[in-house]
């Protein structure tokens, strides 16, 4: 009889431990197949995501394409900086603004060492803005094509002697965020840096009188006496079709007429696509507008920027600067 039991006592046991082993199985089977459906599904999102984002990048290329066929000038009352949403997004929103880059100052314009104009005014730019008065002359460094260090500049040497050392890209800088490399700053600081100075796929210093703000203007100017005729300026709707007709209103961009223009290039498409509770997609794309023909071009397109769509206004510049 007690044979028997303990038989039995072990046939129960194993029976429980089949069972138990079964259910944590089932339960790891139903686990992983649950998180492969969720990351399915997250992955599917992101992919539609993109496609709208996609969608709204060729829709503004072909605004982009239609305006300059038909305009002289660029301006803030064109369609481009006036895109309502192109379409609806089912359980979703999109965001989205363009930039004209040309209202900007170009530092790639630092590139040419004969262009005194493009030194001085990024100078004045960075002492404006409350930047440390060694960024203008280490971003030349950083973008000219020669080893030789400017006076509170940076060349090699310099970066080579630093716990993570680095040379000096002598080339074209392909995105302001370089800036990091030479002269950390702050996020807010990269921020603020972004509102007036871009890199453009070119060394030409040529900024659209239209839509840009007084800040850039009267960096480009020699006398800080006229600035406030620029300010004046600016505060006008601006809608000019030639750099003389600005001029003959504005007596001081006569001196800098060379580094003016009415029409843009370059711009800047920010989307942001929100799907559900847990899809978002920001994405950046850098245009090209030729000014034979009015061919739109995407030459660059950024995914891990992230747009903040809070706050349109002027940042301010508490707090901001560079680490030392």
């Amino acid at each position: 009889m007690k044979a028997k039991r303990r038989n039995a006592g072990v046939a129960l046991l194993s029976v429980v431990a089949i069972a138990g082993i079964t259910g944590i199985l089932a339960y790891h089977i139903i686990t992983m197949q649950t998180l492969t459906i969720s990351h399915s599904e997250l992955s599917l999102s992101q992919e539609s995501a993109l496609s709208y984002a996609l969608g709204v990048e060729t829709f503004v290329a072909e605004k982009l394409a239609e305006d300059g066929a038909g305009e002289a000038f660029d301006a803030f009352t064109d369609d481009w900086n006036n895109l309502e949403i192109p379409f609806e997004i089912p359980n979703g929103s999109m965001q989205l603004r363009v930039v004209d880059l040309m209202s900007k100052f170009n530092a790639n314009s630092l590139s040419d060492p004969e262009n005194t104009v493009a030194q001085q005014s990024m100078e004045r730019l960075c002492a404006e803005l409350g930047f440390d008065a060694t960024l203008a002359p280490k971003f030349q460094d950083w973008v000219d094509g020669d080893t030789n260090t400017l006076p509170n500049g940076g060349e090699d040497w310099e970066y080579a002697i630093l716990d993570t050392p680095f040379r000096t890209a002598n080339q074209l800088s392909f995105d302001i965020t370089e800036v990091s490399y030479f002269a950390p700053m702050y996020r807010d600081a990269i921020k603020e840096l972004e509102k007036h100075i871009t890199v453009l796929p070119t060394p030409t210093l040529a900024v659209n009188l239209n839509t840009a703000p007084a800040t850039v203007l009267i960096a480009l100017l020699h006398d800080p006496q006229n600035a406030p005729y620029i300010e004046a300026f600016t505060e006008e709707e601006r809608s000019f079709d030639s750099v003389q007709s600005a001029s003959s209103i504005v007596a001081p961009f006569t001196e800098i007429e060379d580094y003016l223009r009415v029409k843009s290039d370059y711009f800047e498409l920010h989307v942001t696509i929100l799907m559900g509770d847990r899809t978002r997609l920001d994405m950046t794309s850098t245009l090209y507008r030729s000014p034979f023909g009015g061919d739109v071009t995407i030459y660059k397109r950024d995914l891990a920027r992230r747009h903040d769509w809070n706050e349109e206004g002027e940042a301010s510049l508490d707090g901001l600067g560079i680490y030392q």
